[in-house]
């Protein structure tokens, strides 16, 4: 729980969403890194790379990647976070 605390701080920091996007990670894998899902999604986020390009290894470039694809999303999406 602390960890994850300081992550959330540090974080947020660096970050033009940091509630959003560290909830996000928070679900996709409790902002584990190193983590690989079922479908060869990686990292914190659960990227993946077919679609968005490399996961890079640090966790802030990760959530600062994953911010730029909510970006994205939101923008395509004419604003709508939801829909995103």
């Amino acid at each position: 729980m602390i960890k994850t605390a300081i992550l959330s701080l540090i974080l947020s920091c660096y970050l033009e969403r940091p509630t959003l996007t560290i909830a996000q990670g928070m679900v996709e894998s409790n902002l584990n890194p190193h983590a690989v899902g079922k479908m060869k999604e990686k990292g914190a986020w659960q990227v993946r790379e077919k679609h968005w390009g490399k996961v890079p290894k640090r966790l802030i470039d990760q959530a600062q990647q994953s911010e730029r694809i909510l970006n994205e999303l939101i923008s395509e999406s004419n604003g709508n976070i939801p829909v995103a």
